[in-house]
């Protein structure tokens, strides 16, 4: 009889730690990955920095070598010395395996970089993602604290998502425009078709700022969306609650107005600065297909 409870005891504390195992399992499985993105980016900011202080370190002793192999070869020029010239020989050795060294860095450096912009842009998505719910969880909650609770979250969530955004832009700020290429009355063909291929290029490069401009501009108005549900909520949870609890403060709700209105804004300067590249694309446009009658007037010669 003792062994049969025993048994059974056993039964039921194994059950009872099974269950303990699938039930934090699945709330493991439920949580977003924000933390184990967050962790991967820090890593590879991390090996960023260390990248270019190895980079730092390197150019340096490249710049140094470089300055001796000058003395050198102008010493050698002013009189043949052996010794001066095995010396030579063996900082040009280094110098070119520091410029191997360097090269192979700069491009592991790209690669970091690029998986930096698609980590940011993944936190970023997942980041909206995750408001989203919380923003549906809020409108089915009928608890008004726990309301307050999942708004401070979104809160929490879009100011650590202005970071990622800051970081990101950083990483592909906006090139310069050069003055527009003219057909001069010394082009040769090679030089036309040279001048036609930069011209293509730039279009090229407006093409795509205007690929990532509309991409913005959706990621805007989503936040703008969630603002303004932020706001409306907030004015009606405030018209059904205790007026002397204090749930939100006038900071608060100023804040997010200035959010609304900083949004639009920004909104309203990408629209801008389409406008203004799509003109620059068409102008670009306009003067290649005259380098290209131009260039055909000249093969027909």
């Amino acid at each position: 009889m003792t062994i049969k409870k025993s048994m059974n005891g056993c039964f039921i504390l194994a059950l009872f730690i099974a269950f303990i195992i699938f039930f934090t399992g699945g709330l493991r499985a439920q949580v977003p990955p924000i933390d184990s993105l967050r962790n991967s980016i820090i890593a590879k900011e991390d090996s960023l920095h260390q990248l270019n202080k190895t980079q730092k370190r390197l150019s340096q002793s490249f710049d140094a070598l470089n300055a001796k192999i000058f003395a050198q070869k102008k010493e050698l020029k002013a009189s043949s010395n052996m010794f001066t010239w095995l010396k030579l020989k063996e900082n040009l050795k280094k110098s070119n395996r520091l410029a191997v060294k360097l090269d192979r860095l700069q491009r592991r450096e790209q690669r970091i970089k690029h998986a930096l912009v698609n980590a940011y842009r993944q936190i970023i998505a997942t980041i909206d993602s995750v408001v989203r719910q919380k923003m549906q969880t809020i409108n089915n909650h009928e608890n008004s604290r726990a309301k307050i609770e999942l708004l401070n979250q979104i809160n929490r969530l879009e100011n650590e998502k202005k970071i990622w955004q800051t970081k990101l832009t950083a990483f592909s700020p906006n090139q310069a425009q050069e003055p527009l290429l003219k057909i001069e009355p010394d082009d040769t063909i090679e030089r036309l078709r040279l001048k036609i291929q930069i011209l293509q290029d730039r279009i090229r490069q407006i093409e795509n700022e205007l690929i990532k401009l509309h991409k913005r501009k959706d990621e805007l108005k989503s936040d703008l969306q969630i603002y303004e549900e932020m706001l409306g909520f907030i004015d009606n949870l405030q018209q059904h609650i205790d007026p002397d609890q204090e749930y939100f403060d006038q900071e608060r709700n100023d804040q997010l107005k200035e959010n609304v209105r900083d949004i639009k804004l920004k909104i309203s300067g990408i629209d801008e600065r389409t406008n203004q590249l799509k003109q620059q694309k068409t102008n670009l446009e306009n003067v290649v297909n005259q380098f290209k009658d131009h260039l055909k007037i000249m093969l027909n010669q």
